[in-house]
């Protein structure tokens, strides 16, 4: 028996042996790493993995990682343990607060000395500069991206902030991270008071952006904690649909056709308004958009247009190209256009500009109304009906009741049909 044992025992050994083929080596087991960053006043300090030992605790990584780059720090002894005083010239309370270096464990801040957290393999941790109990505290803001129909995204910087009552219990508010500065893939934004940026059309067109925020007071406190500097984000978002247009009423197409190709937006709530009646300054900046946009200098073209309004751009390329004439020296940006106005900038632009061949085989019944249409606007009515672009109702074509911003996508779509 005992030599049936010893014969088995070693068939076992035998096996253990042969189970890497020749040439093969056994896998050794890779070292326990977590990842650190160390995220100073003014700049990331420290970024990369670190090798685990026995009995670490997240000072004696940091220290380990500080020592191998030469970066100068300060630890001391406080009445809950050791923390740390200072990175480089970045010490505790240098902005005269409760400002100084914090811990985050995989995003969680630390609820014990840091050298008596033991971080684990795999673990993220943060150490930064911040002043969480400022006014306004330092966030760690999170960021996100929407897209809207024109396929423009806007990217929005939120984060948690901390309210701590009298008795010491913790509430949390999203408050955004207004003013900052994002550095998207070396294009530089800052965000709204709603802690949202819009990016340009060829950001918005990128599969994935690589993104850095930075904020500070004017005394050089950090109000927002950085990104990791390989941070990116996707933006495979889809666009969102307006929230007042109803896919099953007559005019959704046209809006859909005119937001898709960026030349007509919504409002910041996502809707569109369809029944909001349309502007001068609307339509000459929709006109300029069709023929891209072209790079021009504004110019006081109109005394009630100066170059720094927001459509003046717009309005001098319409009247440079013989769009719009004004009356009186003036261009009235603000007031609401009327339908055989309207009919008549549609009709220059293509006379002028585009140079379509408009289809002359339509249908143009007179309107009940035909009186009432100016004379200068007539031949362009005339013209557009035929092609199919205008209409009115009810046998009218009710040429000085205002265009709503429906009626406007609907002709401005019909000559992008053309």
């Amino acid at each position: 028996m005992k030599k049936i044992i010893a014969l088995l025992l070693s068939l076992m050994m035998a096996a253990s042996l042969c189970v890497f083929a020749e040439g093969e080596t056994p896998a050794t087991a890779q070292p326990a790493e977590i990842t650190l960053r160390v995220e100073g006043v003014a700049a990331n300090v420290y970024y990369g993995s670190v090798a685990l030992q026995e009995g670490d605790s997240i000072l004696t990584v940091l220290c380990r990682a500080l020592d191998e780059k030469k970066i100068t720090y300060e630890v001391q002894d406080g009445d809950y343990g050791k923390y740390l005083a200072a990175v480089g010239e970045d010490a505790a309370a240098k902005f005269g607060g409760w400002d100084g270096w914090v811990y985050y464990v995989n995003g969680v801040e630390g609820a014990v000395g840091i050298d008596a957290c033991k971080p684990e393999a795999g673990d993220s941790i943060l150490v930064c500069y911040t002043d969480a109990y400022g006014n306004p505290p330092t966030l760690m803001p999170a960021l996100t991206a929407a897209r809207a129909k024109t396929g423009i995204v806007t990217l929005t910087a939120a984060a948690q902030v901390a309210v701590y009552a009298e008795d010491w219990s913790v509430s949390y508010v999203t408050t955004p991270a207004a003013d900052a500065k994002l550095i998207v893939d070396g294009t530089e934004y800052v965000t709204d008071a709603q802690g949202r940026a819009v990016l340009s059309a060829e950001d918005s067109a990128k599969e994935q952006i690589a993104v850095q925020i930075e904020h500070f007071a004017e005394n050089g406190k950090p109000l927002v904690i950085r990104f990791a500097p390989d941070y990116t984000l996707k933006l495979d978002v889809k666009a969102e649909p307006f929230t007042d247009v109803d896919e099953n009423l007559w005019y959704a197409p046209f809006v859909e056709k005119m937001a898709v190709a960026g030349l007509v937006n919504g409002y910041e709530d996502n809707s569109f308004k369809p029944q909001n009646t349309i502007t001068r300054g609307e339509v000459a900046m929709i006109l300029y958009r069709m023929a891209g946009a072209p790079e021009i200098e504004a110019k006081e073209t109109f005394a009630d247009v100066p170059a720094t309004l927001w459509c003046a751009k717009a309005v001098t390329w319409c009247a440079d190209n013989g769009i719009v004439l004004g009356a009186d020296g003036k261009f009235m940006p603000s007031a609401n256009v009327t339908r055989q106005d309207l009919a008549v900038m549609i009709g220059r632009m293509n006379e002028k500009v585009l140079k379509l061949e408009l289809p002359a085989d339509g249908e143009a019944p007179a309107f009940a109304d035909n009186d009432e249409i100016a004379a200068y606007a007539a031949e362009a009515i005339y013209t557009l009906q035929k092609a199919g672009i205008v209409n009115g109702a009810d046998g009218k074509f009710n040429p000085l009741g205002t265009a709503t911003r429906a009626e406007a996508c609907k002709m401005l779509s019909g000559l992008m049909a053309a």
